[in-house]
């Protein structure tokens, strides 16, 4: 089924708007859940109605995501989040890796270099 029906779903999802390469990804994520629905497949009159009907649905996910990731990114860019400096804790970063009397010594300079740059 997939070496008949491929390449008029490759075509299909090209005409919704898929670059090539995402077409043949898109192609290769329908079948397997294709698979998953497998007796309603073959009690389908028209299998590649059947299989064009959860590709698009798939399709419709990926640009519902894409879509909610660019309005995610564009309020991030709002509230100005993206230029935060990220700081992991110390004491988390090397907890285990040295002994408890080095990383008491390391605390306390980072520590003492916090208030001398306050």
């Amino acid at each position: 089924m997939f070496r008949k029906h491929a390449s008029d779903l490759k075509n299909s999802a090209q005409r919704h708007g898929c670059s090539p390469e995402f077409a043949e990804d898109i192609v290769q994520e329908t079948f397997p859940i294709a698979v998953g629905k497998a007796a309603a497949l073959y009690h389908s009159e028209n299998r590649l109605d059947c299989l064009t009907v959860t590709m698009k649905r798939r399709l419709g996910y990926y640009f519902r995501t894409q879509d909610y990731a660019q309005r995610l990114q564009r309020k991030l860019e709002e509230l100005d989040i993206g230029h935060t400096e990220n700081q992991i804790n110390l004491e988390l970063l090397y907890s285990g890796f040295v002994d408890d009397e080095d990383l008491k010594l390391l605390l306390k300079s980072d520590a003492e270099k916090d208030q001398a740059g306050k």
